[in-house]
This record gives C-alpha cells, structure tokens and sequence, in this order.
C-alpha cells in the first residue's frame, strides 16, 4: 500500500517503460519536481526522456506542442497551477486545434498542474483553489482523489494523448503525502494498481463510496454500467472530487450522519457516469466543492444536473472563501467540521429544502 504521491511516481515510471515515445518535462523535474513525484525517473529513463525546463511555460507547452507533432507523448509538468497563465495562449492552441479539426490535428499531451487546492503555501500563485481553465472544447480536466485512481487516470490520459487529445490532471498537495482518514488508520494508502490486472480509469467514471463500506471497497461506475450499488438507507449523498473526497470521508465518520460519497474527477464537463449515479436513488445531495466560490466546477454542473433530471430537490452547495489564500494559513478552504455540519443540517433538513451556504468572509466593498 502506498500513499498517492509514490503510486504517481509509479505510474510514470510504468508509461515511461512501456512506451519510448513518453517524455517527461517541466521545471527542476529531473531532481525530482517541486514536490518530488518525478523522483528518480531522470536516472532511470535519461535526461532525453526526462529533462528540466526553465521557468518560462510559454516555450514549455510551445515545445510540447512540437514534440507531439513529431510524434512523441509528452507529459508536462507545471509546479503550479496558476502558472498555466504565464503560457495560456500555447495551452489553448494546442487543445483548440485538436478539437476544430476534429481530430486530424494531433497536438498530444498531458498536463500536471500542481499547487491546487489546499497547502500552506499560500498565495494566490502557489495555492490555487480555483481550476485555471473553464469552457475548453475538447479538454478534459480532471483531479483525482487517490493514487490508486490517478495511476488508472494517467493510462486513460496517455490512450487520450495518443489519439491526439489534451488532458489536464490537477493535483492537491494536501493529498500526495496523506495517508490516513483519522490518526494512524492509514485508509488512505491503497495498493498499486498494476496494468496487467486493472483496466484504464475512464474520464467518465465516478466512484461511489458507500456508507458503512470501507473505502477500499469503492465502486467504479462507468457510463451505461449496472455497477452500482444500492444507495445508503438515508438516500443521502455527498457529491465531491480531490481533497474533498477523504474530507468528506472523514466527516462522515466524525458526525455519524449516512450518506454516500461519489468522487467525480472529471471537472471540465458532466461525466457520462454520474447522472445514472444520482437520478432517482437520493432525496438529498451535499455538493462538496473544494474551490472558492464562483470558480468551482460543482456550481457549473447543477443546471445540467438538473436538466438531465438528477438533481435531488434537497440540495446543497458548499465551496471556498471567496477569496485568495494567506500565506501559511487553512481558513479560507472547506474543512471537514463544515462539511459534518452541512450533512446533519441536510439530514434534517424538510423534502425539497435548498440551502444556502452561510457566507464566512464578507466580499470586500
């Protein structure tokens, strides 16, 4: 079992070994990355395969662009994920003409962008808790929860940047070294999931973890799938991705309240998966959404929830500060306490109640 940050450092190691056309590029990646998920793959693989790059993402994704031409697999890191601003127009092209050309323009890659949600760090430029990207056709930007899944992600990801395509993983910080769910349960560690013995992870999919279920036995439901399980006896949901998902896991055991907990990485559009995960199984739902208000992926999917009818009536939104961060400081992300909060207020909450996130910092006047 390993924590999320060493299942990465495998799962490159593992792409990079089964096919020579994977590159690895980004700054200071060859002494390990900023926080040292490409350790040890320079010596490894070589300093042709994995290489560093100046401070400049302009030429960064530039050169990405013209190594997928040729024919390669790049795989870009960034060390945060505010910094994808510093080289957007590059960024943009390369999935924008992918996708106006239906295909016939391959311009491959994946993108790691660090430094999203919540950290210590601080600062609008090293703890972003809003995703960087909204409204790209063709892109799929995706923030997964565990190494377990995000190994699965990457070998959907490299499959998508071999036909092509752009896909942008946004990684937590808070979750490369997280191993537990309460002190010393090491729940969240998970095996490897090794290729031969696990399928790709599709964009699509979402995981259910089922009240009373341990989170090792999660479900993967995919689109069209009769996989899943019955929902929880209160018909309560948390609906959630990234650093939500262990919040809202810890929170759950903390309050005592039933309720289910979907992950959905998929954060640039409505996974095929989840409307089936929720239509007519749940009563109520918490939508759990670790970016600041205003910017989160949660508040652009429930108008089509609700249009593909699997919106409960009951439901609630619960997001960020709408603010940026202070240095060394939590305050201003979701914290367990107020999703365990949420989830008696939804317990008890009458049929068809909606309800309003109480505001913790006034916006500025």
């Amino acid at each position: 079992r390993m924590e999320m940050r060493s299942a990465m450092t495998a799962a490159l190691g593992e792409a990079m070994a089964s096919d020579g056309r994977v590159l690895y590029l980004g700054e200071d990646v060859e002494h390990g990355g900023y926080y040292r998920v490409s350790e040890g793959l320079a010596k490894r693989f070589g300093r042709r395969r994995v290489f560093d790059w100046p401070p400049d993402e302009a030429s960064l994704l530039g050169t990405a662009i013209g190594a997928s031409q040729a024919g390669l697999l790049p795989i870009v890191e960034l060390p945060y994920a505010a910094y994808l601003s510093c080289g957007y127009n590059q960024f943009v092209e390369a999935a924008f003409l992918h996708w106006l050309s239906a295909g016939r323009q391959p311009n491959g890659m994946v993108l790691r962008l660090q430094g999203f949600d919540e950290g210590v760090f601080g600062g609008h430029f090293h703890t972003a808790n809003a995703p960087p990207v909204f409204g790209i056709p063709g892109l799929d930007v995706l923030c997964y929860s565990n190494g377990r899944d995000w190994a699965r992600g990457l070998r959907a990801s490299l499959a998508a940047a071999a036909r092509g395509g752009v896909t942008m993983l946004l990684d937590s910080t808070a979750l490369l070294t997280r191993r537990h769910l309460s002190a010393g349960d090491g729940l969240w560690q998970q095996p490897y999931p090794e290729a031969r013995s696990s399928e790709p992870l599709s964009p699509d999919a979402v995981v259910v973890y089922g009240a009373g279920v341990p989170p090792s036995d999660s479900v993967v439901a995919c689109a069209g799938a009769a996989s899943l399980p019955p929902p929880c006896a209160s018909r309560l949901a948390v609906l959630t991705y990234g650093n939500g998902v262990p919040k809202a896991l810890e929170a759950r055991a903390a309050c005592g309240v039933e309720a289910d907990v979907i992950d959905s990485p998929l954060l640039s559009r409505l996974p095929e998966a989840l409307p089936a995960a929720l239509r007519g199984r749940y009563d109520a739902l918490l939508l759990v959404d670790v970016c600041r208000e205003g910017a989160g992926p949660l508040s652009h999917q429930l108008p089509r929830l609700q249009r593909e009818g699997a919106l409960p009536d009951t439901w609630r939104l619960l997001d960020a500060a709408p603010t940026y961060n202070p240095l060394g400081r939590l305050t201003t992300f979701v914290s367990a306490a107020e999703i365990a909060d949420a989830l008696r207020a939804l317990s008890a909450a009458p049929p068809a109640a909606t309800l309003e996130q109480p505001r913790r910092l006034e916006q500025p006047r």
